[in-house]
Order: C-alpha cells, then structure tokens, then sequence
C-alpha cells in the first residue's frame, strides 16, 4: 500500500458487503410498462428512464410474494432486481398474467453483481456525488443508487460481474462486511426483508411497507382492493418489530411466540452473535404489552424469552 492509500485509510472506515445471491429479470416489449403496472404495487408511469424504485407483486389477497427495485431504461425497457427471490420464481409470477402482452422476461442475474458500501469517508472515496433519491446513477458500467430497503447511507451497486471486486476505484483497505453486519443493521432498522419476513401470509402493512412501496392512487393492479380497502380502514392488527434473544442456542425459524398459552406473534428470522440474537417478529396488538414487558414465551425453551430490540 502507497503513502496516500495508507493515509486514506486511516480517515476512513468504508465497509463493502457482496451479495451472495441477486436475481437480475430484465422485462422488454412495447407493452411492458403496461403490464408491469398491472402487476407491481408502484406507479410505473411516475419513474423516468435512469429512476429506480422498489415495488411489490401482491396475490389478489394483497398478500406479499416479492419484491423487487424497478430500474427503468427506456419506453420498453426495464430491469427488475430482487435480493429474496429467486429468478425463475419472479419470472414465474412475472409470467402469470402474460395473455396477448408484448412483453418478454430474461434471467440476466449470472451476468451482474450487486455490493453495498457505507461508512465514514464513503462520499469522499466515491469520487462522484452521491445519487438522489429515486436515481440510478450510472458510473462507468456500474449503477448506483441509494438503497430504500437497506439503513440510511448504505449505496448499493449492481455491476458486471467482469468488475473488480472493488467497486468503482474505491481505494484499498476497505472493511469486509464477514459478520453479517448488515443484517445487524437492517434488522436493528425495522427493516423486513421480502419474502423470508413479510411473505405470502403477510400484509405489506405488516412490514410498514405501504407508505414508501404502495401507490394508493394508480389504476388497477393486482391487490388493489385490498390495499384500498386497508388504506381506508386504517392500520393492520399486525406489525413487524425488531426483536432480541439472549440465550446462546438460536430458536427454531419460524415458530409462534406465546403470551401465557395463546400465540400473539410469529418469529420469522434470528440473526445469531455471541451475545444471544436479533431477528424480526410479526406481532398481533394483543401481544405488545407482554413484548414490551416481560417478553413473548417460545414453546420450545423452557426459560428464553424473546423482547423488543
């Protein structure tokens, strides 16, 4: 390392987390903003090429089945990226509706990679502005955006998967993200992940997701009835809370969480440390106060409790 990568690193501590797995389905066709808007819970017409925003694919019971930030091109073209579900599953539910549409999916998730950076220094060592909300920077032949389902200040970047492994030039020195850090830190955010917390038997008011993720003032797409009907009614009788578990053997995922002897809750993930762990609850009204005070009972331990983060 040179004197100036060496001086760098020492103002800095910019941490990269790889994405293990990332599904990339590009759609295409002169219908395909149409049909997209039928299925996704987000107003396509709203995004301009070069715009990237997250939506949701919902049954008809407004039940949440994936996820995915919409990356807009062109008139015709879009790319949908998705962290919890596999391609051919997204393809699969992209594909449900295709009648006489002209619109094609392809499963381009071998050709990208998608990394994440944050920490102190990070604007500085970017060596560009940072993106707006809402934009898809493009960067040589990365794109960067600001991640709206990540913690404040985490960039994403979905490259070629021919880049270096350092994004961007970023100089050398970076922090490896090798303990799940940010998994800590989105679960510690109250940020679910789609479909492994707020999947097929959950509302996206469960997650909190429908005030940045759902347009109540689009036409008709899958869920809409339900999502109106919800919006009009109020909050859900659920919600999805950041929990802890100090005991040192994880518990089972998933498995209901009791108050007393009735189940008020559902453990959906739990991110182990040394110190016990953290995970993500969906909990019913009824089992907050025992939460917040002595804490849900898991059927399976005779003593560990879990309680709010």
């Amino acid at each position: 390392m040179n004197k100036l990568n060496f001086y760098e690193c020492m103002n800095m501590d910019i941490v990269l987390h790889i994405q293990k797995n990332v599904t990339v389905v590009r759609a295409i066709g002169e219908d395909a903003e149409d049909y997209l808007q039928s299925q996704l819970t987000i107003n396509l017409k709203n995004l301009d090429p070069g715009e990237i925003r997250y939506g949701m694919r919902l049954s008809l019971k407004g039940k949440v089945l994936a996820g995915a930030y919409v990356m807009r091109f062109g008139s015709e073209d879009f790319v949908l990226l998705s962290r919890g579900t596999e391609p051919r599953a997204l393809i699969e539910l992209l594909e449900e509706n295709v009648i006489a549409d002209e619109v094609d999916f392809s499963d381009e998730s071998a050709d990208w990679k998608l990394q994440a950076v944050w920490g102190e220094g990070l604007t500085e060592n970017l060596g560009f502005p940072l993106p707006e909300t809402q934009e898809l920077k493009k960067v040589d032949d990365s794109y960067v955006f600001l991640d709206s389902r990540l913690p404040e200040g985490v960039v994403s970047i979905l490259s070629p998967q021919r880049e270096a492994s350092r994004p961007l030039g970023l100089p050398e020195g970076l922090r490896n993200d090798d303990q799940a850090e940010l998994e800590h830190m989105r679960i510690r955010a109250g940020l679910v992940a789609i479909p492994q917390e707020i999947g097929p038997t959950d509302l996206p008011q469960e997650g909190g997701l429908e005030e940045n993720f759902v347009d109540f003032d689009k036409g008709c797409y899958l869920g809409q009835e339900v999502m109106a009907r919800l919006h009009a009614m109020g909050k859900a009788r659920r919600k999805a809370v950041a929990v802890q578990w100090t005991e040192k053997k994880p518990p089972p995922v998933p498995t209901d969480l009791l108050a007393g002897e009735k189940k008020v809750a559902t453990l959906k993930s739990m991110l182990m440390g040394k110190e016990g762990g953290v995970g993500i609850a969906i909990v019913h009204e009824n089992g907050i106060p025992e939460l917040d005070g002595n804490g849900l009972l898991v059927p399976e331990s005779k003593k560990g409790r879990i309680k709010r983060l």
